[in-house]
């Protein structure tokens, strides 16, 4: 279902903000369902839709990632942040415990600091660094929308390919907010638990 919305939210937006739109109890859900609960969806809606982010690529964009990749099975990883006070690496034991999993998988990634002798170039010894390929940025999302999956510290960049690729995410809040996405695996920082949001 297709529904074309222009949405005129202040940029001050905040949880406050959310709650008088969707009504208090509805606060966390993703922004996206939010949204179509102002709208006049309902619970029920929900839980029969895919919210997740659909992404389109021109085929220039879809012939250049086809190009770097080749036909081999690879995963992507993000460990960065736009966030000044998230630079750097994060405690990701818990996101280190999900990446074991693809093991020797050959990766595409960015991170805000050198892999070279962390746990990350044990597991992944194979990666490509998409800073050094001079790829845009819709090329990139492209690799990543392909992959077989997606680790990454939280950011919009992953979320928006978690409708094709199994997404793991590191989460550095303590619970739950309104900038996740259905079927996305979500770990924390500080506890040793995991969180998918699939049906309300």
């Amino acid at each position: 279902m297709f529904i074309p919305v222009v949405l005129h939210i202040p940029v001050t937006c905040g949880a406050e903000r959310v709650m008088n739109l969707t009504g208090p109890t509805h606060w966390d859900l993703p922004i996206a369902e939010q949204v179509l609960l102002r709208f006049g969806f309902t619970i029920d809606d929900l839980n029969k839709i895919d919210s997740r982010p659909s992404l389109y690529f021109t085929q220039e964009e879809a012939d250049a990632a086809k190009y770097v990749t080749g036909k081999e099975k690879y995963g992507c990883l993000l460990l960065s942040s736009r966030i000044e006070k998230l630079k750097g690496r994060w405690d990701d034991k818990n996101l280190l415990k999900e990446a074991r999993k693809f093991k020797d998988t050959p990766v595409y990634y960015y991170s805000d600091f050198d892999l070279e002798g962390t746990e990350w170039d044990e597991i992944f010894p194979v990666r490509y660094n998409f800073a050094r390929m001079g790829l845009t940025i819709r090329e990139q999302l492209c690799i990543k929308a392909r992959a077989e999956f997606n680790i990454s510290y939280q950011a919009g960049i992953s979320d928006a390919v978690a409708k094709t690729t199994e997404s793991i995410v590191l989460c550095p809040y303590k619970s739950p907010r309104a900038n996740t996405v259905r079927n996305v695996k979500y770990v924390f920082v500080d506890k040793d638990l995991e969180l998918i949001f699939d049906k309300i």
